[in-house]
């Protein structure tokens, strides 16, 4: 199914990667299905699964794993790795993260190549990350409630097929109404965290220590603000104006 990628060489694959199940999510014949040297980002799912080392700084242990994994199995030389995230696609985490470096090294002259492909192992987590980025940036406003979500159950092999995702192009418009939100969010976000961290304090209780964070779009509000009212409304509101008022 994906041996049409060797004709596509400015494709971009994303890489999903069980974070849980390193080398084993790591395939390592995948340069020879879909060809060489195509520029890559590889995101490291279910981080939010992972126990946090004792000392500061376990992401970028996380991270540097995650690379030692990718040499070994022979990728850095065979793909142009342009970027690794370590997310979390259930809880959200570093997903903002993922559409910013897609954004800013995928795209050209103010527009992004429509030739991405969301490609990993059994269960790494594909259709959750699909499901996720139909409801951030990385998505046309007006698509999301026409593309269909991807079925995401524990059970491989439920997701079989492609599924089409239609990509936003970014203007400096637009990333610059994102960039604001992301900035307004980083503020809340850090709020988030410090309650978070008195609550685990207080309860002990490690869904607080959890990695989370919030996925938004933000040209929702502003395309729905932009959309015609509809006809009934229209004829309703007219209604309302004409009838004479009570003394």
């Amino acid at each position: 199914m994906m041996k049409h990628l060797k004709l596509k060489q400015e494709a971009l694959i994303i890489l999903v990667v069980d974070m849980c199940d390193l080398p084993g999510s790591v395939y390592s014949e995948l340069p020879k299905i879909i060809g060489y040297q195509k520029p890559m980002i590889v995101v490291g799912n279910k981080v939010d699964l992972l126990p946090p080392d004792a000392q500061r700084g376990f992401l970028r242990h996380f991270r540097q794993i995650l690379y030692t994994t990718l040499k070994e199995a022979g990728f850095a030389d065979n793909f142009n790795i342009l970027h690794t995230s370590l997310i979390s696609a259930k809880t959200g985490y570093g997903v903002e993260d993922l559409i910013t470096n897609i954004f800013l090294r995928f795209s050209t002259r103010d527009t992004l190549r429509n030739d991405m492909y969301l490609v990993g192992c059994t269960n790494a987590g594909k259709s959750t990350l699909f499901n996720a980025l139909l409801q951030s940036d990385l998505c046309k406003v007006r698509a999301v409630d026409l593309i269909e979500r991807a079925t995401t159950t524990p059970w491989p092999g439920t997701t079989i097929s492609l599924l089409k995702f239609p990509v936003m192009n970014p203007s400096p418009h637009k990333l610059e109404i994102r960039r604001r939100r992301l900035l307004t969010n980083q503020a809340w976000q850090k709020k988030e965290e410090l309650i978070r961290y008195k609550l685990y304090k207080q309860s002990g209780d490690v869904k607080y220590a959890m990695l989370q964070s919030s996925i938004g779009n933000s040209f929702k509000n502003r395309e729905e603000e932009l959309q015609p009212p509809a006809f009934r409304s229209i004829l309703t509101d007219s209604e309302e104006t004409d009838k004479p008022k009570q003394a």
